[in-house]
Parts: structure tokens; C-alpha cells; sequence
């Protein structure tokens, strides 16, 4: 049961077969049984709960610096929007504005870009954005060209 948690939750097929010593077909066949059981939420139309998140990064050489802009819908953990750029308040809005929707509840940093949310709708709070953060280190121990 404990490994099929860890599939549910996104771990990868080999880190899965290595941890547990199963075989990765085993893992294969059962995130096959989650596909078709649909156990991942789907995104909350009612009330979405999105964490913004931003990650640096370098294209060829450190002067060459890169911002990657994510929006990440929690209970279904799906990547609703992204921006490449610098961290400006423009590049915000090239990701930010068609995904600030009236009844959606967004967790941030304390960025000043994100200051553009509606007060309401923005919660800067310790740990409110866990499940960016964990994305961005599974991003960055997976690629090591994001540093």
C-alpha cells in the first residue's frame, strides 16, 4: 500500500522499483490502475486553491539568467500556467492574469509581483507553497542543468 502512495504521489517508476525492490513493471502496472481509477483529483472549479512560485535558473552561462514562473493547482497537482522570463512584475502578468479568477485562493511568497493579487484572494503564510517548492527540488535533482 505504502508504495503505491509513493507512485500516486509522482515518485518515478525506477526511484519506486529501487526503494521498494519490486520490479518496474510492477510500478508501470500500478500507476496504469491509478490512470484508470482516477484517484488524482481533478482541479476544483468551485473554489481552486493555486500556489505561485518562481525558480531560477541559467541558459549557458550565469549572466545568463532565466526565471521559470509557475502555477500549481494543489489537489490535483497540475502545472495550470508557466512564464519564462525575468523577475519582473511583466512577466507576472504574461502568466499571472488569466488564471486570477474571483474565487480562487492563491498562496505566494512575499514577491513583489504578487502584490497584484487581490488581497483576498492572496495568502502569504509559512509553508503555503510546499508542493511548488517539492516540485521545483524534484525539477532540480532530476535535471542538473536547472541550478
Amino acid at each position: 500500500m505504502v508504495v503505491r502512495a509513493v507512485v500516486k504521489e509522482g515518485v518515478g517508476i525506477r526511484q519506486a522499483s529501487r526503494i521498494f525492490k519490486i520490479s518496474q513493471t510492477t510500478v508501470i502496472a500500478w500507476k496504469r490502475e491509478f490512470l484508470k481509477k482516477k484517484i488524482k483529483n481533478e482541479i476544483s472549479h468551485n473554489n481552486p486553491v493555486v500556489e505561485l512560485d518562481e525558480i531560477w535558473t541559467f541558459v549557458k552561462s550565469r549572466s545568463n539568467e532565466v526565471w521559470i514562473w509557475l502555477a500549481l493547482e494543489v489537489n490535483s497537482r497540475k502545472v495550470l500556467s508557466y512564464a519564462v522570463g525575468d523577475r519582473s512584475v511583466e512577466t507576472f502578468n504574461d502568466y499571472g492574469n488569466d488564471k486570477i479568477k474571483s474565487n480562487a485562493i492563491f498562496y505566494t511568497d512575499r514577491w513583489d509581483a504578487y502584490n497584484l493579487i487581490p488581497y483576498k484572494q492572496r495568502i502569504v503564510r509559512k509553508g503555503g507553497t510546499n508542493h511548488i517548492e517539492r516540485l521545483f527540488l524534484t525539477l532540480r535533482n532530476d535535471n542538473p542543468q536547472i541550478r
